[in-house]
This record gives structure tokens, C-alpha cells and sequence, in this order.
């Protein structure tokens, strides 16, 4: 008898039988845990009953009789649990100052092992096994990520694609109270990870105003049209000289500078 090969492996819990018979009658033998299939089929296809576990392995036997001849062979499966759901986030468009992004995949099963590539675009992990790790030197533009997840035999994957762009530090504020540019917001900051240092000059150059969160105890603060002491500065053209230190890539500083018009009306 032959029960085709000795040892097989399957996602799920679905098999296809593929004994090679001879003379006399075949029959299979199935263990309790298969609920579906014709044993009296040498390519049954089978059904086990759910599971768990990370995988089952069941064995079965094919024997042919013929007359008072019989024999016998046996076919080993594993059964590996199905990857149910994975997701490598959602699609993202932000201004970076360091090009240094953090993934944020959904969490795997403990017997899941996912690893991440770089289909397009460019950068490094610092861990391609995690749900969430950082990449640096990411490209301006687009950047695809694919978040790989197998279990044995199967394997599942997921897309996630980040759009890098330059950051644009607005050139006009006009704080009043109209909750629209009333103060100097910078797109692409990451007070986190990176050291931020901002000060605002007049068209004298005399310091006015600065921020910044490089010390545990600076608290950043938008700029709003007023000097250090909180007193509003007149209308007029200032200029801004920012420091912005990556806290994900060793050396790198971006340092902008630039002029803002303040209006009040």
C-alpha cells in the first residue's frame, strides 16, 4: 500500500488525500479529530475539527486488501492554525524634519512570527520583527511597507504606505482669537524623539521669544504673537531660527530659518 508521501503539511484545516492504489479494495482510517471525508476515497478530502493551538499533527492510514492479501502505510499531517487577520496600519501622509518614521502593525499571535520589507522607498529597522519599529532614512515621497506574517506553511501580508514630504513652516500668524493660524504651528515635529529648539527675532535682531524642549523640565509652546514676558508684540515682520536634533538618527540636525509677518487683524 501506498498512502502517497510519508509526512505533509497544510494551512487550516482542510487536506487533500492522495493514496496510489493497486489491486483490491482501499480504505483510510481517520482519527476522531477528522469530521468530513470518504475513507473509502484514495484522494479524500478531509476535514479536522477547529483547534488553537499553533498546529496538530494527526496520522492516518491507507490499507488495501485483496483477497486475503493486505498491507498497510501510514501519511503523517500537520495542521497548521490559519493566520486569521493581520494589519500592517493605516496609510499615512506627514512632513518629517529627520525622515524617521514609527510603523504600527496590529498584534500577532504569541506562535506568529512577522518580519518587514521594503517593497519601495528606502530606510533601516532598528528591529523588522516588531509590530512597531522604527525606520530611518526613509525616502521623501513614497515609502511601502509590507508586514509578512507566517505560521508554518502559512503566510499572510499587508501594505502600508507613509508619503514623506519636506516640512512647511508657515510665514503668517494672526492671533485673533479666531482659532485659525493664531499661532505658529510646525508640521513634522516629534517632541519625543527629537530635541526642538525655536527663537524668534525682530527686525533688529534682538531675541524675543524662544522655545524649547531639550531640558525634562522646557515645556515647548507655540508661538502666539507675544514676546518671553507674555506681553503682545506689534504687528510687523519677524524672523525665525530653528534647531530640530534627531533622536533616531545619530548626528543628524536640521536647522531652518526664515521670516514670519504677524497681523492682528
Amino acid at each position: 500500500a501506498n498512502a502517497g508521501p510519508p509526512t505533509a503539511s497544510v494551512c487550516g484545516t482542510a487536506f487533500t488525500l492522495a493514496a496510489v492504489p493497486t489491486d483490491g479494495t482501499g480504505t483510510w482510517t481517520f482519527p476522531a479529530q477528522v469530521i468530513s471525508g470518504n475513507a473509502s476515497l484514495y484522494n479524500a478530502a478531509i476535514s479536522i475539527a477547529s483547534f488553537s493551538e499553533q498546529n496538530v499533527t494527526y496520522k492516518l492510514y491507507w490499507q488495501e486488501l485483496n483477497w486475503t492479501c493486505t498491507s498497510k502505510d501510514s501519511i503523517s499531517i500537520r495542521f497548521d492554525h490559519e493566520i486569521v487577520h493581520i494589519n500592517a496600519g493605516e496609510d499615512v501622509s506627514l512632513m518629517s524634519f529627520d525622515n524617521a518614521i514609527q510603523l504600527h502593525a496590529d498584534p500577532i499571535q504569541s506562535y506568529e512570527k512577522g518580519k518587514w520589507s521594503i517593497p519601495a522607498g528606502s530606510g533601516a529597522f532598528d528591529d523588522d520583527e516588531s509590530i512597531e519599529p522604527w525606520v530611518t532614512g526613509a525616502t521623501l515621497g513614497t515609502n511601502t511597507f509590507k508586514w509578512t506574517v507566517e505560521n508554518g506553511v502559512c503566510v499572510e501580508e499587508d501594505l502600508v504606505t507613509y508619503m514623506i514630504s519636506d516640512p512647511v513652516i508657515p510665514e503668517l500668524i494672526s492671533p485673533n482669537s479666531d482659532t485659525y493660524n493664531d499661532e505658529l504651528t510646525i508640521s513634522g515635529l516629534n517632541f519625543e524623539t527629537q530635541k526642538v529648539e525655536l527663537t524668534i527675532l525682530n527686525g533688529a535682531g534682538s531675541l524675543i521669544f524662544s522655545t524649547s524642549n531639550v531640558n525634562s523640565n522646557d515645556d515647548w509652546k507655540n508661538w502666539d504673537g507675544t514676546n518671553s514676558k507674555g506681553e503682545d508684540l506689534p504687528e510687523g515682520t519677524y524672523y525665525y531660527l530653528l534647531k530640530v536634533s534627531s533622536g533616531k538618527v545619530e548626528g543628524l540636525v536640521s536647522r531652518k530659518s526664515g521670516f514670519i509677518i504677524l497681523k492682528r487683524k
